[in-house]
């Protein structure tokens, strides 16, 4: 289970979004780390601006934009570190290619 790519790509994005969470209210004061976490959330952001319904006053339409934002956001960071973690394995693979066992038969 340790050594599955989607899991490592679950905890990972899990983790991003915890620190991007804890970035958002901690440095407020910096405007660039301000900047930067603004660009790590817009993905979400953007999805909740193309879903303009006429009832985006309602508390409960705010609790639910949130939350669709925070899951955005989660997918896409699980599929980037599913990438990230998909280049590794496969540099790492490429940088011995004669290590691995023959696939041809020779006799």
């Amino acid at each position: 289970m340790f050594k599955t790519r989607t899991f490592w790509a679950i905890v990972l994005s899990i983790m991003t979004s915890v620190l991007i969470f804890e970035a958002k209210l901690n440095v407020s004061g910096n405007s660039l780390w301000t900047r930067v976490t603004d660009v790590l959330v817009a993905p979400g952001a953007r999805l909740v601006n193309a879903l303009d319904l006429p009832a985006a006053t309602s508390p409960l339409w705010v609790r639910l934009s949130v939350g669709i934002a925070l899951t955005c956001n989660f997918v896409i960071y699980a599929f980037f570190w599913y990438a990230c973690i998909w280049t590794t394995g496969y540099l790492r693979a490429r940088r011995h290619p004669y290590d691995r066992q023959p696939t041809l038969l020779s006799h």
